[in-house]
């Protein structure tokens, strides 16, 4: 089962994505397994080519779908949907939420940017990564590894990821718009990542993912935050 958390409204490609995860649901149990043309869904829903390949291609990173060239789109006969429990919140909640007594700053390079990374961040082939080691009470409580634009984290110094999340900085600062921001939480294991937060290596973890994106809805950060599974709680408020 995943969570997924929404900072302010998600973006229509989601909102699209989301729906056709629905059907593809159903097909995978039995259906049609062919989808509609890209034209054809765009006119349906009343958006760009666009936005709805956005959505396309996020069903493709989840592995829903296979998309053949000439012959169309269709459902992976192997789909699973997960389970997921959507709530959302303000931008803000995601700052408290980063927010650490202590950071150490372990790696700032630019590398070959992620396969799975290249559709969201628009074809781009080279990111900044940046990985940080975070503390509470005296004690590592998640490692981070993002994924930055490379003008983005250009406006990030040492110092300024030292005090503030990577989020927030990028807000404050104004070193580029945000639009919103969607998560994923699940639970895993991270050999490396356990090592780092002084674990046993085949602790479980819980795994945050978090996909940042302007007001443009391209993407300008994936962050993967690995937290001790006994150090971090994720709590729901509903209000009637």
């Amino acid at each position: 089962m995943v969570a997924t958390a929404l900072a302010k409204h998600p973006a229509r490609w989601y909102q699209i994505a989301r729906d056709l995860q629905f059907e593809i649901a159903g097909r995978a149990a039995g259906g049609d397994l062919r989808l509609p043309t890209e034209a054809e869904l765009a006119k349906k829903y009343g958006v760009s080519l666009l936005t709805l390949r956005q959505a396309m291609g996020f069903l493709a990173e989840k592995g829903l779908i296979d998309r053949k060239r000439k012959l169309g789109t269709f459902v992976r006969a192997d789909a699973i949907i997960d389970k997921e429990i959507l709530f959302l919140g303000s931008i803000r909640t995601v700052f408290a939420q980063q927010r650490s007594e202590k950071v150490r700053v372990l790696e700032r390079r630019v590398v070959d940017t992620p396969p799975a990374l290249i559709g969201p961040f628009g074809g781009e082939r080279k990111v900044c990564k940046i990985v940080r080691l975070r503390y509470q009470r005296g004690r590592p409580t998640d490692l981070a590894i993002n994924h930055l634009r490379r003008d983005v984290a250009r406006g990030l110094d040492r110092r300024l990821l030292e005090r503030l999340p990577i989020t927030q900085a990028i807000h404050e600062r104004g070193i580029a718009k945000i639009g919103y921001v969607r998560q994923e939480l699940e639970a895993g294991i991270s050999p490396d990542a356990a090592r780092n937060l002084d674990m046993d290596p085949l602790s479980a973890l819980m795994i945050l993912t978090g996909f940042t994106y302007d007001d443009t809805d391209q993407l300008i950060d994936h962050a993967r935050i690995m937290y001790r599974g006994d150090g971090v709680s994720f709590s729901l408020i509903y209000k009637a």
